[in-house]
């Protein structure tokens, strides 16, 4: 009994600890998945997600997959910057042919409804020493087979 009560004192220290530092609950959430931009052919291997999370500390974290023919890349997320239902999205990938390049994202969430003009996503800038806190212009393309959603709380 007495090493349960002390385990409950302990996990409730750590989640308090978690909780006080802005830890546990995001400020910030960033997520896209689905079909590439509208110009990639259907049926083709072409896929686009990412998650971003940044929490109340301002830290962020995430990852981010681009998958086309020929070209894969996975890669960390550490900058997350949001203006009204765009997002700019940057890190560094770690898998691939590009790995240890800076990469560079934006997307649009434009709504949940199929009446909704579809969301946008930009291609992936590689090698760029843009960062997301400077929201760069990225021209947009419609993502009609996937879901940009922009979260703040």
């Amino acid at each position: 009994m007495r090493l349960i009560k002390r385990k409950n004192v302990c996990h409730l220290a750590i989640l308090l600890g978690l909780l006080l530092s802005g830890s546990v609950f995001s400020k910030t959430i960033v997520s896209v998945g689905g079909h590439d931009i509208d110009l990639v052919p259907p049926g083709s291997a072409a896929n686009f997600s990412l998650i971003a999370i940044k929490n109340n500390g301002g830290n962020v974290k995430g990852k981010f997959i681009d998958v086309n023919p020929g070209a894969s890349i996975h890669g960390d997320i550490d900058c997350l910057e949001v203006d009204g239902n765009n997002a700019w999205i940057s890190g560094e990938v770690r898998h691939g042919e590009f790995k240890g390049q800076a990469f560079i994202v934006r997307v649009e969430d434009n709504g949940k409804s199929a009446n909704d003009p579809a969301d946008q996503i930009s291609l992936t800038r590689l090698g760029s020493d843009d960062v997301c806190t400077d929201k760069p212009e990225q021209r947009l393309f419609s993502m009609t087979d996937g879901q940009v959603k922009i979260m703040e709380k």
